[in-house]
């Protein structure tokens, strides 16, 4: 299979759920129905970013064939690392706000030259030593997505320099804490046909888009339904999150339930 860099760069669109659980089963699943990517998350979940639970995870999205995305707690070098080493193919690096906090975070994503990422090579992601040194550092250099997720009003202001940064490969819109940030509904972000997008965040997203296209950079954003995603992909986004295992358990969940009911009910 391609890697994800290589669907990337032919142009695929990709869509993809995020990992809040922490359970390396729920990513084998996602896996095994065939989702595009995987977006694994330590910020807000209770995966520790440094150890043998987001190894497992990410080995268990090897196994699946889903490449994984990691978000670490925060943009920096060690945790970037640890990622990277375990295999991650896709480091969302959150809160960036200037090109400043971009050069640093993007360059922990790469061995030197092209960056400052600390070397060994018995990594789980260069099969332990036996892929060679040489050709693993090349591979992942060209390979890693480096993604800075624009999350914050200072962000979205910064957004035409974070773009610019060498070594960005893709803008992520964040709108939940953007929102939070410029004070609109999160809750705004996917409405109905008018109310589809707040015009705050609608106009935060069209200058990630405009920045992206300006810089040669891809775009990715989040959607909660197809309607959503399908305006995004055509505004110039190509990666969707869509989807979370703990929402995507509550909504099946709650519709059992319902079944369930509505079954006692009809033979009360």
């Amino acid at each position: 299979m391609p890697s994800l860099r290589a669907r990337i760069d032919r142009g695929d669109i990709l869509i993809g759920p995020m990992a809040l659980i922490g359970s390396p089963v729920v990513i084998e699943i996602f896996g095994h129905i065939g989702f595009d990517v995987l977006f694994i998350d330590t910020e807000h979940a209770p995966t520790s970013p440094y150890g043998t639970e987001l190894e497992a995870m990410i080995r268990a999205a090897t196994a699946a064939g889903i490449p994984a995305i990691v978000r670490p707690t925060e943009p920096r070098p060690g945790a970037i690392l640890k990622a990277l080493n375990f295999g991650a193919e896709g480091i969302w690096l959150t809160h960036i706000q200037t090109p400043e906090e971009a050069q640093v975070a993007v360059a922990a994503c790469r061995y030197p030259p092209d960056g400052s990422r600390s070397s060994v090579p018995v990594t789980r992601a260069a099969r332990y030593g036996i892929e060679p040194w040489d050709d693993y550092r090349q591979r992942v250099n060209r390979e890693v997505l480096a993604m800075p997720i624009i999350e914050s009003a200072q962000g979205i202001r910064n957004v035409d320099q974070i773009a610019a940064v060498p070594g960005v490969d893709m803008l992520q819109f964040g709108p939940f804490d953007l929102a939070t940030d410029l004070g609109v509904p999160p809750g705004n972000f996917h409405g109905t046909d008018s109310a589809w997008i707040d015009p705050q965040l609608e106009d935060a997203f069209k200058a990630c888009a405009r920045a992206a296209e300006k810089h040669g950079v891809g775009l990715a954003t989040v959607a909660w339904n197809a309607e959503s995603a399908e305006r995004q992909i055509e505004m110039g986004a190509q990666v969707i999150l869509m989807g979370i295992d703990l929402v995507l358990l509550q909504q099946n969940t709650a519709a059992v339930l319902d079944s369930a009911n509505a079954l006692k009910r009809a033979n009360a």
